[in-house]
């Protein structure tokens, strides 16, 4: 989940910012921003550019055609007719 937050502290070592609710420390981000995207997954916090976007799974719809086979041939035995006098 990736929200807006307000920054509420910013200095050399650490920023701190409002998540839900939630003052979360990170580290420095190295500029003066009243705003910055964080992500939020598996239990951590991360800063991420302005321009990022979560990746999507895309979902694929797939259809199986069921395919006929060949019928199968009998099998013959081929025996000669041989008759010995």
């Amino acid at each position: 989940m990736i929200k807006n937050c307000r920054v509420t502290l910013n200095n050399e070592c650490v920023t701190v910012v409002d998540f839900e609710g939630i003052d979360v420390q990170l580290p420095a981000i190295g500029r003066k921003a009243n705003q910055i995207k964080v992500k939020y997954q598996d239990g951590k916090y991360t800063v991420v550019p302005d321009d990022y976007t979560e990746a999507v799974e895309e979902v694929k719809e797939v259809t199986v055609e069921e395919t006929k086979s060949k019928p199968k041939r009998k099998k013959t035995k081929k025996t000669t007719n041989e008759t010995q006098e």
